[in-house]
């Protein structure tokens, strides 16, 4: 009852049939190592590019600027190379003698020299700059020009007679209302303040001191202080006491060149 061996195995399937139909092997394209990425040769290459410790190639870095080293200057140190001028223009006296007291004020200060900005102080009458002022307000090469630094100038003047300027002061107004003067400058090294004497009751009130502020900027001047009016019919040591108080921390504020700019124009006369 066992099967029939023979037939069952006369039916298996034909393996050499199958094994005919099997793709072709040999003819399947398979990528030649020739075409594939040399790693080796691009390892070499590399290597030969990059600089290296072995074969003692400097490295070469980009060049980084330098910033460049600004000298810092502590403004309230810093000395004045020239002295301080008090000009006065005085008919009767009294500018006279505050431009002296003022003096004589800074002659005190200078018993602590390391504690004053001007080396010393010169008092004269306004018709005596050129000789003693002019050679220290047109030289700037002593000057902190970074600083925008300054020769230092206080004038006291009155007026007389109908608006004119006193007969050791008249010179110099003159000269600062020369036409020419224009062209030469000659306050632009300059930071100065004015203070006036005179009278209401006349009709040209100060009128000199006002000249003097005002020519003085236009030529090239830089202000402390407005021009201040001192009058005596009610009082000149009203003004000129708290004017004689701070003008010269005021000034040496400005001449130092720490203040980064300078008073309002005053009113033009």
């Amino acid at each position: 009852s066992r099967p029939n061996i023979p037939n069952t195995v006369g039916s298996r399937p034909n393996i050499p049939n199958v094994i005919g139909s099997r793709p072709n092997i040999t003819n399947t394209v398979v990528p030649s190592f020739g075409s594939m990425p040399d790693v080796a040769s691009i390892r070499a290459r590399l290597a030969a590019s990059q600089p290296s410790a072995a074969t003692g190639t400097p490295l070469v870095s980009a060049s980084v600027p330098t910033p460049k080293t600004v000298d810092v200057v502590n403004t309230t140190t810093l000395s004045s190379p020239t002295p301080l001028c008090i000009l006065y223009g005085s008919a009767t006296g009294n500018g006279e003698q505050i431009a002296k007291d003022l003096a004589a004020k800074y002659e005190e200060m200078l018993a602590k020299p390391s504690l004053c900005y001007f080396p010393k102080v010169i008092c004269c009458e306004l018709d005596k700059y050129k000789k003693e002022c002019t050679k220290y307000w047109e030289d700037d090469s002593s000057l902190n020009h970074h600083l925008g630094q300054k020769h230092g100038v206080l004038i006291i003047s009155s007026t007389t007679g109908n608006g004119e300027a006193p007969e050791n002061a008249s010179r110099f107004v003159r000269y600062i209302k020369r036409k020419t003067t224009v062209a030469t400058m000659p306050f632009r090294h300059v930071a100065f303040a004015v203070l006036g004497l005179g009278d209401t009751n006349y009709n040209e009130f100060c009128i000199t001191a006002k000249i003097i502020d005002q020519k003085v900027h236009k030529l090239g001047g830089l202000r402390a202080k407005n021009v201040e009016c001192a009058d005596e019919g009610t009082g000149l040591e009203e003004t000129v006491d708290p004017w004689v108080e701070n003008i010269f921390d005021l000034l040496i504020k400005r001449c130092r060149g720490n203040e980064s700019k300078s008073t309002e124009d005053s009113s033009e006369i």
